[in-house]
């Protein structure tokens, strides 16, 4: 009768028994794989950042120059209208004209002003996002190999990060030499060392 029994309960066993193969990927992913994640998304943000202030300031200080070639063509206009309106008897048309010269010169000296300050604003931001990206190059550059395409003159966008550390292929726990974890739990990801990054760090200490 047991016997006869062991089938069904092999079988319940088995509905019951949550399978390696059915755990979602997300959850397959340890702390040392999770911080690399973290630490080469935050990179590559910063990196993007970066270049998206950088090529803003480079087109507003574009746009600014052409506004003032425009602007010293406005004025000069504004100056021989002025001649012409000064010449000789009032005129209508000559004045209008003078006006309507001295209307764009306004306009063009607005939006010189305009441009000016959100120039300023660019560079500003580039120069922070500049700064953040050379700090957390400092600080990752020891523990990481960047993979980058290279096509620009500082190496390229970076594609990916990976650890000089390398580990065997299926080792589930896969310590970082003890000067790598040092400076791995100094890195920082907007103001705060990453959670997964403590704990491999944490791992890693445990010798």
């Amino acid at each position: 009768m047991h016997l006869r029994l062991l089938p069904h309960l092999f079988v319940m066993v088995s509905l019951t028994t949550p399978s390696a193969h059915a755990v979602p990927d997300d959850y397959k992913v340890n702390v040392r794989e999770g911080c690399r994640q973290l630490i080469s998304g935050a990179y590559i943000r910063v990196y993007d950042e970066r270049e998206k202030n950088r090529t803003l300031a480079k087109s507003l200080a574009g746009q600014l120059a052409d506004t003032e070639t425009a602007l010293k063509a406005a004025q000069k206009e504004l100056a021989s209208a002025k001649a012409a309106a000064a010449a000789g008897t009032f005129e209508l048309a000559r004045a209008n004209a003078a006006d309507r010269a001295s209307a764009k010169v306004r306009t063009m000296e607005a939006q010189r002003a305009e441009y000016q300050a959100l120039l300023l604003q660019a560079e500003a931001a580039a120069a922070s996002a500049a700064r953040d990206e050379r700090e957390l190059l400092h600080a990752v550059a020891p523990i990481f190999e960047i993979t980058r395409a290279n096509d620009k003159a500082d190496g390229g966008y970076p594609l990916r990060l990976d650890y000089k550390a390398t580990c065997p292929k299926y080792r589930a726990l896969c310590p970082l030499p003890v000067a790598d974890a040092d400076k791995l739990a100094a890195v920082k990801v907007e103001g705060a060392a990453p959670e997964a990054c403590k704990r491999y760090v944490s791992q890693s200490r445990m010798r």
